[in-house]
C-alpha cells in the first residue's frame, strides 16, 4: 500500500507521454496522407496556389469550383490561418507525409497546454488531463486528418494559459492573447463565440490593469485581420470579415431539407442551381445564400425554431456521420460513443458536486464555453468536429473530478490503515 501511494516521478511520465505521442504521429503520418475529405484537399490546393506563388487562389483547378465554394480565381471562402501554415511547409518543400505530422503535433500541443490549465487544481489533475487529451479518439482520428481543429485546441487552450498566468502582466504576453484569439478565428471560424468569450474573460481578469492588458493585445489581434480585410478588400472590392462560408453554413443548417445532423449533406442543389443560373461570383453568393436562409426562417418560424432545438441537441451528439461517402461507420460510432460518453458524464457530475469540491477560477468559464457553443453553433447546424476543440475542455474538468475523487479515496484509505494499526 505504500508503494502505490507513492507519486509515479514526473520523468517516468513524460517517458510515456512522449511514446504516446510518438504513437499519435506516427498514426496521423501513415494515415493523413489519404486526403480522404473534401475540405483537406481544399486546403491543400490553397497551400500550394500561395507556396507557388499564385496567392491566395483556387487557381485553375476544378476541385473548389463546387457552387457553394466558389469559382477559380481569389478565394476568401476557406479562412487563412491553415492553409497560411501549410503554405510555409510546402514552400520549403514540404511533402504530404510531413504535412500529414502537423495536426498530431499540435495534438500533443494542446496535451501539454491541457496539462498547464489542470495543474492549478494539483499534479494528478494535470497529468490526467494531459493524457486524456492526447488519447481522446476524437482527437486521434481529427489529427489523421488535414483539417485544423487540432490547431483550433491549442490555440484555445495556449490562449487559456496565458490568462491564468497574466498576474505577471507583460506587453508580450498580452499580444500574444490577441494574436491568439485571431489566429484562432481564423482557423476555425466555428469557435467566434469562444474567442469572444475568452478575450472578455482576459479583461475581466485584468480590469485592474485594464489599459495595459488590452492595448497590446488588440493591436496584437488587429493586425493580422486589417491584412486579412485589406486583401479581401482589394481582391472583390467589398469588406469580408472572416470568409465567404458564411451565407452557405447558414442555408444549410436552415433550409427546406434540413434536419438536426444533416451537416454539409443538406439538399440546397435548388439555391446552388439558382447562384450558377445567375452566374453569382463567391461574394454575391454569400450573400444570396444568407438571403435564402433568412427568408426560410422568417416563412417558417415554428420550423426553423423546432430545427434550432434539434440542432442544439445535435451539438451534444457523440457522432455524426461524415458527408463524405464510405467514410465512418458502426466502429466509429461506438468508439465515439464510448469516448465522448464517460467524460461527459464525470464532467456533469463535477458541476453536480461543486459544494463538495468548489469551482476553481476558471472553471465556471470551461462550462460556459461547453454549453454556450451549443446555442451559437446551432445557428448555422452543429456537427462532432465543430464542437471537438471544446471536448478539451470537457476532459480538463473530467480529470479535475477523477482526480478530487482518487485524493478523497487515498485519504479515505489511508485513514483506514491508520486505525488498524491503532
Amino acid at each position: 500500500m505504500t508503494r502505490l501511494n507513492r507519486p509515479v516521478p514526473d520523468w517516468l511520465l513524460w517517458w510515456l507521454f512522449a511514446a504516446a505521442g510518438f504513437l499519435v504521429t506516427a498514426y496521423a503520418v501513415v494515415t493523413g496522407h489519404k486526403l480522404n475529405y473534401y475540405d483537406e484537399f481544399d486546403y491543400l490546393l490553397l497551400a500550394d496556389n500561395i507556396a507557388s506563388g499564385e496567392g491566395y487562389s483556387v487557381g485553375n483547378d476544378t476541385s473548389l469550383t463546387r457552387p457553394w465554394v466558389g469559382t477559380d480565381g481569389p478565394t476568401a471562402f476557406r479562412p487563412p490561418t491553415w492553409p497560411l501554415l501549410l503554405a510555409a511547409f510546402r514552400s520549403m518543400q514540404a511533402p504530404l507525409w510531413m504535412l500529414s505530422a502537423l495536426p498530431a503535433i499540435f495534438l500533443v500541443v494542446a496535451a501539454v497546454l491541457a496539462k498547464g490549465v489542470a495543474s492549478r487544481f494539483g499534479r494528478p489533475a494535470g497529468w490526467l488531463a494531459a493524457f486524456g487529451v492526447l488519447l481522446y479518439p476524437i482527437n486521434i482520428y481529427t489529427a489523421g486528418t488535414l483539417y485544423p481543429q487540432t490547431l483550433a485546441t491549442s490555440l484555445m487552450l495556449g490562449a487559456l494559459v496565458l490568462g491564468f498566468r497574466m498576474k505577471a502582466l507583460t506587453w508580450w504576453r498580452s499580444a500574444l492573447f490577441g494574436l491568439l484569439l485571431i489566429a484562432l478565428v481564423y482557423a476555425a471560424p466555428t469557435m467566434l463565440f469562444t474567442a469572444i468569450v475568452i478575450a472578455v474573460w482576459g479583461c475581466w481578469q485584468n480590469r485592474r490593469t485594464l489599459i495595459r492588458f488590452v492595448v497590446p493585445a488588440l493591436l496584437a489581434g488587429l493586425l493580422p485581420a486589417v491584412l486579412w480585410i485589406g486583401r479581401n478588400a482589394v481582391e472583390f472590392d467589398q469588406f469580408i470579415l472572416v470568409s465567404t462560408s458564411t451565407g452557405q453554413n447558414l442555408l444549410l443548417g436552415n433550409s427546406p431539407n434540413t434536419t438536426a445532423d444533416s451537416g454539409v449533406s443538406a439538399d440546397i442543389e435548388s439555391f446552388t442551381d439558382t447562384a450558377i443560373e445567375r452566374r453569382l461570383d463567391e461574394r454575391e453568393a454569400d450573400r444570396y445564400y444568407s438571403s435564402a436562409a433568412g427568408n426560410w426562417i422568417r416563412e417558417h418560424p415554428s420550423d426553423a425554431a423546432a430545427l434550432y432545438v434539434a440542432k442544439v441537441a445535435n451539438y451534444f451528439s457523440p457522432y455524426n456521420a461524415p458527408a463524405t461517402t464510405g467514410e465512418g461507420g458502426r466502429l466509429e460510432q461506438l468508439i465515439s460513443w464510448l469516448a465522448f460518453a464517460p467524460i461527459l458524464v464525470l464532467a456533469a457530475l463535477r458541476l453536480l458536486l461543486r459544494r463538495r469540491w468548489p469551482l476553481g477560477s476558471g472553471e465556471g468559464l470551461a462550462y460556459a464555453l461547453f454549453l454556450g457553443n451549443a446555442l451559437f453553433m446551432a445557428v448555422t447546424f452543429t456537427r462532432v468536429r465543430f464542437r471537438q476543440p471544446l471536448d478539451s475542455l470537457v476532459i480538463i474538468e473530467a480529470a479535475v473530478f477523477l482526480a478530487f475523487v482518487l485524493g478523497a479515496w487515498l485519504r479515505r484509505s489511508q485513514t483506514v490503515k491508520g486505525a488498524d494499526f491503532r
